[in-house]
């Protein structure tokens, strides 16, 4: 088996301050920069059909202007601005908007002192770049600023160019608005929910790799410094999983936020931000008994009190009672704390010293507290136990 060096071990997820948006608390959600780009945003069909119309619509409006005789700043901005919620929509269309103010404004003071010179340019679009990374914007919106600049530097102000991009912008950022507001998209609630059966999925398989590990008869010893592969793989995959539950429950906040169709839905975002909150910290406890049982089992120096093939059943055990879509049977998960009693009696049994079996008890009561946190209903978030129910 082979592994990173103790010095370079993944470190497991760690917590989150929780916030309030829109009446749910919900934890770490993004900074509207980070909604705005992020990678996992989908179009759905309406919001591709929504853009179109919006994109039609600016440039019928701004080509109907006297002097502009081409708009077409009304439509791309028009189209960066219709986003698959309302939130978002107006969050980017105010920013589009507003860099491109900023930049024509800019533009216009700067080409009137320095003039139209590639060392203008220049000046120009270093002082746009770190003006946008300056402001609370999203990339897209800052890089506004910086084209502004360069376009109407480049054209001069006295052409008539600026007056007309901002007035493009302006009909682009409301028509797309508008469009937004007149046909609300559906919450966003099926990403989390695939999330969460994924992150169950996800603690299910480690359990269930740590269980086979431990199974293998004669296992060869593992080296000083290396891990055992599944120590890796666990932390990645739950790591990975709360990344995107994460991601999933913000979507999920933002798309009911200036909703009209959202208020009704609020509970189960809020169902799905209290999973979060749990699945998290179930994660921990997996994570902890992998990194536990990676130290003590298949090391030459360390003899484990606890039976590696009474620990492999138990593991086995608790990864069936991670949430799916069968019911957790009452008497099972009984039968599993008696079971666990049972085998810390056995391990304390005739131990003269506390030390000698303090690394097996540690191991039993992390998995007698994942039972706890898998089956306790005053435990267990709504999200979950409608897995179960």
């Amino acid at each position: 088996m082979t592994g990173e060096t103790a010095g370079s071990r993944p470190r497991a997820a760690t917590a989150r301050t929780s916030v309030r948006v829109g009446g749910v608390d919900i934890s770490d959600l993004p900074h509207v920069g980070r909604l705005l780009n992020a990678p996992g945003r989908r179009l759905t069909w309406l919001t591709i059909l929504k853009a179109s119309v919006a994109v039609a619509l600016a440039w019928q409006v701004a080509s109907a202007l006297p002097g502009d005789d081409a708009p077409v700043f009304a439509p791309i901005v028009a189209l960066t601005t219709v986003q698959s919620s309302l939130y978002g929509t107006f969050a980017q269309g105010f920013q589009t908007v507003a860099g491109n103010i900023i930049g024509v404004a800019l533009a216009t003071v700067f080409v009137n002192v320095a003039g139209r010179t590639a060392v203008a340019l220049f000046v120009a679009t270093f002082l746009g770049l770190a003006i946008a990374k300056r402001l609370p914007i999203g990339s897209g919106a800052g890089g506004q600023v910086t084209f502004a600049m360069i376009v109407v530097i480049a054209l001069g102000p006295t052409s008539g160019y600026a007056s007309a991009r901002l007035v493009d912008c302006a009909i682009g950022g409301i028509i797309g608005i508008l469009v937004a507001l007149v046909v609300p998209e559906r919450p966003h609630l099926a990403p989390g929910r695939s999330a969460t059966a994924a992150w169950a999925d996800g603690l299910r398989s480690s359990l269930r790799e740590i269980a086979e590990t431990l199974s293998t008869p004669d296992a060869a010893a593992v080296p000083a410094g290396v891990q055992h592969d599944y120590v890796d793989r666990t932390l990645d995959r739950l790591r990975t999983a709360d990344q995107d539950l994460t991601s999933a429950v913000a979507g999920a906040a933002e798309s009911i936020r200036f909703n009209p169709r959202g208020h009704r839905h609020a509970d189960q975002v809020q169902e799905l931000a209290d999973a979060l909150t749990w699945l998290r910290r179930v994660s921990l406890q997996v994570q902890a008994l992998a990194l536990g049982i990676d130290a003590l089992y298949d090391r030459p120096s360390h003899r484990p009190r606890l039976d590696r093939h009474i620990l492999s059943d138990l593991l086995f055990a608790v990864a069936g009672l991670v949430p799916d879509e069968a019911p957790t049977q009452d008497e099972s998960v009984v039968d599993l704390r008696r079971t666990l009693a049972r085998t810390l009696a056995e391990a304390t049994d005739d131990q003269v010293s506390v030390a000698s079996v303090l690394d097996s008890v540690s191991l039993l009561g992390r998995v007698d507290h994942l039972v706890v946190e898998l089956t306790d209903p005053a435990v267990v978030p709504p999200a979950m136990r409608h897995h179960t129910d």
